[in-house]
């Protein structure tokens, strides 16, 4: 279960594991996962997964995901792009409009 205390930790191991192959995603995540990530949601919020918008999910994410999964035995599609249909429903201009949430510099200044 991914909740308020977790959510962080996930974006951390994310951006562990894509230094460690050298590599550098910008993630556009909706849904639960983006309301957990900014603290604006109940605290007794939980979700199962986090929703990509951009990028779609590829081997590289797919094998830190898994890798992920199994270290805290989560299902192995907590992180998926199931949710980018919906992207074409978004109105004109919404990346111009999204928010950086997470970065791992800042992630001690939370």
């Amino acid at each position: 279960m991914i909740d308020r205390k977790n959510i962080h930790n996930l974006f951390v191991q994310i951006d562990e594991h894509l230094e460690k192959r050298d590599e550098k995603y910008e993630l556009t995540v909706f849904g639960s996962g983006a309301l957990l990530m900014q603290g604006i949601c109940r605290p007794e919020r939980t979700t199962m997964d986090i929703d990509l918008v951009e990028p779609k999910m590829n081997l590289t994410l797919q094998l830190i995901a898994s890798e992920i999964a199994e270290k805290y035995g989560m299902d192995m599609k907590w992180l998926n792009s199931a949710g980018h249909i919906f992207s074409r429903n978004f109105p004109n201009n919404w990346k111009n409009r999204t928010k950086l949430i997470f970065n791992r510099k800042d992630i001690y200044k939370l």
